[in-house]
C-alpha cells in the first residue's frame, strides 16, 4: 500500500504536561522557572488537565466541522482501517488500545514526570499499543484502525476537524464497509461540535483541556475560537456583544444568540464561540463547574507555563467582537408556584442527579408545580415538581430548564 505523506497540516503533537493529577495547575499562574519550580506554592484558580495539544500549520479551509467525540471500545472491539477528511487527534482516557496507521502520524507518550516526552512519528504498518494519557495525530487521509485487545475497556477523547459539506462523508473504510458484528459494542458518543466559518492567521495551536472551576471562578477568557462541553455542573450567561452558538445534550444547535438573552448549559450542552471571548464570571454561590475546552489560538500567543494551558489575555482585543458576562440569576420558585418547561426534550429525574433514574421526557411548554425546597446535587440546583396535566408524574428538573409561567 502507498502511504500518504505526513502533510505539513501537522507539524507536532506537543505533550506539555503529565496527565491525571499531576498535571492540574492554574491557568492564571505565571510561568515558573525550573530553580523555582519545586518552591511555586500551590496553585490557586481554575484546574486545567491537559488533554490534547497539537501545533499546526494551518486547518481545513472553512467552513469546517468541528468534533468533539468519545469512543469506547469494550475488550475484544475494534474499529477496523479507515480514512477521515480532515486531521484527527486522539487522547486515551482509559484502558489500553492497539493501533495501526498505514501513513505517517504523530505520536506523544504520557509521562509520570513535569518534563515532556518528545513526540515522534507513528510506526507504520504495524502495531502499536496506546495507555492512559497518550495522544495520536493523524493527518488527513490517513489510514487507521483501533482494536481493544486488553482485558479493561478503553475510552478514547478525539477532535476532528473536517469540510463541512454533507455531500462528502467524512469516514471511508479502506477494505468493506464492517459488518455490525465487527462493530459490536463500540460506541461513538458526540460530545459537543460546531461549524467554524474562519481561523486566526498563520501557524496555529490546537489544545483541549478539562476545567474544573469552583463557586466564583471565572471561565478563561481566549483569543482565537473556543469550543465549551460541560461534563458537570451548570452554569448561565448572557450575550454582551459578538456570537456564539449553543449545542443541546441529544439534539440540534440552537439559533444563534440573541444579544441580552440569558442561556443556561447543563451536562451534554456546549457552546461555540467562533472568534474569541472574555472572561465569563460565575457567582460564588454555584458549585464545581468541569468542563471539556476546545482552543484554537496562534501559536505565537502560545507560552509554555510549568504545565499550564495557554492564558488568553482575560479582556481580548475588541476586534473579537465577542464577550461573554453573567446572566441575570434564575428566579427563585417557592413552593407550589407553576412554571413551565424551557425547551424541548427535558428529562425528568428520580432524584437530584444527573445519573439518577429517568421518570419522564418533557416538552417545551409543559406546566408543573414545584412541590418542595430546591436541591444540591452534582454542582446544580434541582427543583422537585409535579406535572399539572398527570400528578402521577413527580420528579426532579435543574432550575435552568424552568421558566416562570406568566399569568
Amino acid at each position: 500500500m502507498r502511504h500518504p505523506p505526513l502533510t505539513p497540516v501537522v507539524l507536532a503533537l506537543l505533550l506539555l504536561v503529565a496527565t491525571g493529577a499531576r498535571c492540574r495547575t492554574a491557568i492564571a499562574q505565571a510561568p515558573a522557572t525550573p530553580a523555582a519550580a519545586e518552591a511555586a506554592p500551590a496553585p490557586t484558580g481554575p484546574l486545567a488537565e491537559i488533554l490534547i495539544r497539537a501545533g499546526l500549520e494551518g486547518l481545513p479551509e472553512p467552513p469546517t466541522a468541528v468534533r468533539l467525540l468519545r469512543l469506547s471500545l469494550p475488550p475484544g472491539a475494534s474499529v477496523p482501517l479507515h480514512t477521515l477528511t480532515g486531521p484527527e487527534f486522539v487522547y486515551v482516557e482509559s484502558g489500553v488500545v492497539a493501533v495501526r496507521v498505514e501513513g505517517e502520524a504523530v505520536v506523544a507518550p504520557s509521562n509520570d514526570s513535569v518534563a515532556p516526552l518528545a513526540a515522534a512519528v507513528a510506526p507504520v504498518g504495524e502495531a502499536f499499543a496506546l495507555a492512559p494519557g497518550d495522544q495520536l495525530a493523524l493527518p488527513t487521509n490517513v489510514p487507521v484502525a483501533f482494536e481493544n485487545g486488553g482485558p479493561e475497556p478503553a475510552s478514547l477523547l478525539t477532535l476532528l476537524f473536517v469540510p463541512a459539506d454533507d455531500a462528502a462523508p467524512e469516514l471511508r473504510w479502506v477494505d468493506a464497509t464492517p459488518s455490525a458484528q465487527t462493530l459490536a459494542g463500540t460506541n461513538s458518543r458526540l460530545l459537543a461540535d460546531a461549524v467554524a466559518t474562519e481561523w486566526p492567521a498563520g501557524p496555529l495551536t490546537v489544545a483541549v483541556d478539562r476545567l474544573a472551576l469552583g463557586p466564583g471562578e471565572r471561565i478563561p477568557g481566549a483569543a482565537g475560537p473556543v469550543l465549551l462541553a460541560v461534563e458537570a455542573g451548570r452554569f448561565s450567561f448572557a450575550l454582551l456583544q459578538g456570537e456564539f452558538r449553543v449545542g443541546r445534550a441529544g439534539g440540534p444547535s440552537d439559533a444563534a444568540a440573541t444579544p441580552g438573552a440569558s442561556y443556561g448549559l447543563g451536562p451534554g450542552d456546549s457552546v461555540y464561540f467562533p472568534t474569541s471571548l472574555s472572561d465569563v464570571p460565575r457567582p460564588g454561590d454555584r458549585g464545581l463547574l468541569v468542563l471539556l475546552r476546545l482552543s484554537v489560538v496562534p501559536a505565537a500567543d502560545v507560552e509554555a507555563a510549568d504545565g499550564a494551558a495557554a492564558s488568553p489575555p482575560s479582556d481580548p482585543d475588541p476586534s473579537s467582537r465577542l464577550a461573554g458576562s453573567e446572566a441575570p440569576s434564575t428566579p427563585d420558585f417557592p413552593e407550589g408556584t407553576s412554571v413551565l418547561v424551557g425547551r424541548a426534550g427535558v428529562i425528568l429525574l428520580a432524584a437530584p442527579a444527573t445519573d439518577a433514574e429517568v421518570v419522564a421526557e418533557l416538552s417545551a411548554g409543559s406546566e408543573l408545580v414545584v412541590s418542595g425546597p430546591p436541591r444540591d446535587g452534582d454542582g446544580s440546583v434541582w427543583y422537585p415538581v409535579t406535572a399539572v396535566d398527570d400528578p402521577s408524574i413527580t420528579g426532579y428538573i435543574g432550575e435552568e430548564l424552568l421558566a416562570p409561567l406568566e399569568e
